[in-house]
């Protein structure tokens, strides 16, 4: 796929839930990470949670890296369509896809709102997957985010650029590079003080059900339906099931 059929995937899947769609207003970066949580914590449990249509969870199952596109997008003014006519490469399972991570990350969003710290939301996430809960020094998670950067920088790479606009291409890119370099640094800062937040702990019952769907462990419908969140993040993810299992 090459960058300009991505743009218009994403673009095609934006315009067919929002009408009127434009560039969406960002405020840095925080709060990038909690999006990108959510849809992967949500995609985990949505094998466990079948209530949603079956299109739709397989779009989102299948499609993790677009869905994972969708965190950038409005919230969806209308409902999601689950019969958005395809376009060239770009195909019903696609837009559902990406349609389907905006809400999600939409959602999850809503219920997290209150966080006084995006960023340290952002740290407490990314802590909570951490092995071992006691605090690295600051240089060891600028060392780990940064190679993660490097393997996405490559994967990007992977698709053609703006052939028609190369300087413009090379501008963003130089962009992106400083952007993430003040991000990492801040999501370091904050996990080497030992990041936590009021809208996440992680013991939340639904992010550990989660955790062990990443981990390949059992998790059956019962387990997930007597499970209840204590945290806002946590009743955000709870909060993304219940809406996509009402789209028709």
């Amino acid at each position: 796929m090459t960058r300009r059929e991505a743009l218009r995937l994403v673009t095609a899947a934006a315009m067919a839930v929002r009408p009127g769609y434009g560039a969406s207003k960002t405020h840095g970066w925080g709060g990038y990470v909690t999006a990108a949580c959510a849809v992967d914590d949500v995609r985990r449990l949505l094998t466990v949670d079948t209530r949603a249509p079956k299109v739709l969870r397989t779009a989102l199952l299948k499609h993790g890296d677009l869905a994972r596109l969708g965190c950038g997008l409005p919230k969806p003014d209308t409902a999601i369509s689950l019969s958005w006519p395809a376009s060239g490469k770009v195909t019903t399972e696609h837009r559902l896809a990406v349609g389907g991570g905006a809400l999600i990350a939409a959602v999850v969003g809503e219920a997290v709102a209150m966080a006084p710290d995006a960023i340290a939301l952002d740290a407490a996430l990314l802590a909570a997957r951490q092995p071992s809960p006691k605090a690295l020094p600051k240089a060891a998670y600028v060392e780990y985010l940064t190679a993660m950067d490097l393997r996405c920088q490559i994967e990007l790479h992977t698709l053609d650029p703006e052939e028609t606009d190369i300087h413009a291409w090379l501008e963003g890119t130089a962009a992106w590079y400083s952007n993430t370099r003040a991000y990492i640094d801040s999501l370091a800062t904050a996990l080497a003080a030992g990041a936590s937040s009021p809208a996440f702990h992680r013991n939340d019952p639904l992010l550990l059900l989660a955790e062990r769907v990443r981990r390949s462990e059992g998790v059956s419908r019962d387990a997930l339906a007597t499970a209840k969140p204590t945290s806002s993040y946590g009743k955000g993810l709870a909060a993304a099931l219940d809406k996509l299992a009402e789209v028709r």
